[in-house]
């Protein structure tokens, strides 16, 4: 997609304060570099942290609560509303945030209030769809009840439509916590992270403590306190008070600003939903080849190398507004020697992990002891995926997101061959070494682009608004 100049609207257009100091000016100041560096680490530090409570917390809520408080079917439910739950939310559009934080600075670059006025299309955007999205989702569940609840046992389409529901709210939430990005708030960014997951946390244990913890109760908690912290993090986040105008919106502007947003934003959704389906289909496919020990062994092993990949999410998390606002070769350079330096040390520390795993798991989960010999393949997919996912923010800078949907194309491809088609007796290894094949694949097309962009004839500088 290329980015094009729009002539300004007839009607006069007001952006907030903060979004307008987000938006690159003609005469760009050069931070001094310690400086960038120093802001950046504090950045990636932030998020890190919230990641890495976010990832506490959520063990501690779906590993050790619900298990010990629901029986063997309700927690089956339980474990389903959750998966559907991650993965419903990239249906629904919840990386139209990519193209929110890439667009509103270029459209303020542009004209002056273009930046709230793309921020506020891309909200409309978003509540489309959250309904369209919603609507499928449903249509979905009703179809597939007769299939999915034939033995009588809690109802599993309805744990389908409730975590659809249940994602409306969390990408409500992810809007409120891209325009933090957005405007680099990162502290309230990750604050809002970390309190969604906490009180959703407070709400089992309570509920634990009472006596009342059961599958409804569990997931009604998960659901009220999702649209809760949804809705306050929308007022917080919104560029005016709720009811007031925020920007005056002409048709025309309005048409072209959802087309800029479409065309890079649905490109975004599609390839975040491809991820999201490899991300999960290797345990599906492994639950249905091997028993219930195989399957537990390698939720194990990915499990440990959540946390490591959580902080690559925060590193791609801090560089993307600086990826989103880079229009020249130097900006994109700069974008570059972070991420690549952030994945290196992503990288060293992912390998020093490994003896303290090895150590540390038989101890502390001594029921899932082999999955230990599983980390050590996990861990490759981990440190290729430290070393150049954040590579790939380079691909937003160029407006190159159709290259995201080819990538997880192909992840996802070789995950499900892998899994159906690979040979072995272990399936729980060979599920390991598929998952990190799948990993390499799509570290070597993140390369071999980026190979290709640096062969390309370099792009003409964008002239200053």
């Amino acid at each position: 997609m290329t980015d094009r100049r729009e002539p300004p609207t007839a009607k006069s257009t007001v952006v907030a304060p903060d979004l307008a100091a987000t938006a690159p000016s003609s005469a760009a100041s050069v931070e001094p570099p310690r400086r960038t560096r120093a802001r950046l680490g504090s950045q990636v530090t932030i998020v890190a942290a919230a990641n890495a409570a976010v990832a506490g917390l959520g063990f501690l809520g779906s590993v050790l609560v619900l298990p010990r408080a629901l029986d063997q079917h309700a927690f089956a439910a339980a474990s389903l509303f959750l998966a559907a739950f991650q993965c419903l939310q990239e249906v629904l559009g919840r990386s139209l945030y990519w193209a929110t934080m890439r667009l509103c600075p270029v459209a303020e670059a542009e004209q002056p209030g273009g930046g709230a006025r793309m921020l506020a299309s891309a909200w409309r955007l978003q509540l489309r769809f959250i309904v369209l999205g919603g609507a499928a989702i449903l249509l979905a569940a009703a179809l597939l009840h007769p299939v999915l609840d034939e033995h009588g046992e809690a109802s599993r389409a309805l744990m389908i439509a409730l975590a659809g529901l249940a994602a409306a709210c969390a990408v409500v939430q992810q809007f409120g916590l891209g325009t933090l990005q957005l405007r680099e708030r990162f502290a309230a960014f990750g604050a809002w992270m970390v309190a969604n997951s906490a009180a959703r946390l407070c709400a089992w244990l309570l509920l634990w403590a009472a006596g009342l913890l059961d599958l409804p109760t569990a997931l009604a908690a998960h659901l009220l306190v999702t649209a809760v912290v949804a809705f306050a993090l929308r007022r917080r986040t919104a560029p005016a008070p709720i009811g007031q105008p925020t920007v005056a919106l002409a048709p025309m502007a309005q048409a072209a600003d959802r087309a800029r947003l479409l065309g890079f934003g649905g490109r975004m959704v599609l390839a975040t939903s491809l991820a999201a389906m490899a991300a999960q289909v290797d345990l599906f496919l492994l639950d249905a080849r091997a028993d219930d020990a195989a399957t537990g062994h390698m939720r194990i092993a990915t499990q440990f190398g959540v946390a490591l990949e959580l902080v690559t999410s925060a590193v791609m998390a801090a560089l993307l507004p600086q990826a989103g606002r880079a229009r020249t070769a130097a900006e994109r350079r700069a974008v570059f020697r972070r991420a690549a330096a952030c994945g290196l040390a992503i990288a060293a520390l992912a390998t020093a992990s490994l003896p303290v795993v090895r150590a540390v798991l038989p101890w502390l989960l001594p029921k899932y002891a082999a999955a230990a010999d599983l980390y050590p393949i996990v861990l490759l997919g981990v440190v290729c995926t430290a070393l150049t996912d954040p590579l790939g923010l380079l691909f937003v800078s160029r407006d190159r997101p159709g290259r995201f949907v080819l990538l997880n194309s192909a992840l996802l491809a070789v995950v499900v061959l892998g899994n159906l088609f690979a040979p072995g007796a272990d399936r729980a290894v060979v599920t390991a070494w598929v998952r990190t094949a799948g990993r390499f694949v799509l570290g070597a097309g993140i390369l071999l682009f980026l190979l290709r962009d640096l062969r390309a004839r370099p792009e003409p500088p964008v002239p200053p608004c």
